[in-house]
């Protein structure tokens, strides 16, 4: 047994290998394998959920986001680097996560939700094929 370098995980090592399986093929073919590690490693910490609206967030659609902005002065240590889904880090942009901000992106996901919800009654009442115009 051995912890892996990335996601420091024990696991059963075969031959000289660093990594546990899981590590080595989200690294496999990725030429900036360290930064994906770091990210990896990151959205593990996070248990993959989003650190605004606590949705879940797959790996490969997960966006890092700054708790205090860089353009702030906020750098990028991981104590300053959180999980989140695109949506609430493109809402956030260089704002502080006050208590404001989290208010205004919640009501922002309820309304998509809400429009998402409306859209599928239309198609379903609709028929879900949209005619094509001639």
């Amino acid at each position: 047994m051995k912890d892996c370098d990335c996601c420091e995980r024990a696991f059963i090592v075969q031959g000289a290998q660093t990594r546990c399986p899981d590590c080595r093929s989200i690294l496999s073919g990725v030429s900036s394998g360290w930064r994906r590690a770091r990210q990896y490693k990151l959205w593990l910490r996070d248990e993959g959920r989003c650190y605004l609206c606590q949705e879940s967030v797959s790996f490969s659609a997960m966006e890092i986001g700054h708790i205090h902005p860089r353009s702030k002065g906020g750098s990028n240590s991981k104590e300053n680097l959180k999980t989140a889904c695109h949506r609430c880090n493109q809402f956030k942009r260089a704002n502080e996560p006050t208590k404001a901000v989290i208010e205004k992106i919640k009501a922002a996901i309820e309304v998509d939700s809400k429009a998402d919800a409306a859209l599928q009654r239309l198609l379903a009442h609709k028929g879900s094929t949209p005619k094509k115009h001639r």
